[in-house]
């Protein structure tokens, strides 16, 4: 699945993936698949890895979802 389709899935059902910035770390932390927002643990430095982060969790939580 692309990342755009995977997006869109993830919008419809109130799904958000975004950053959280936690000196000196990157953080993707995901809000409306539970009850609570979930953060996840890997430390992200360079902005390629939170990009590449971003859109790996919005494919898994796609699939999840369909």
């Amino acid at each position: 699945m692309d990342v755009n389709k995977a997006m869109s899935i993830c919008i419809k059902k109130d799904i958000k993936v975004y950053p959280i910035y936690n000196p000196p770390y990157f953080y993707v932390q995901v809000s409306g698949y539970d009850d609570e927002p979930k953060t996840f643990d890997k430390k992200i430095l360079k902005n390629t890895e939170l990009l590449d982060a971003i859109t790996k969790t919005y494919i898994f939580y796609a699939n999840k979802v369909v």
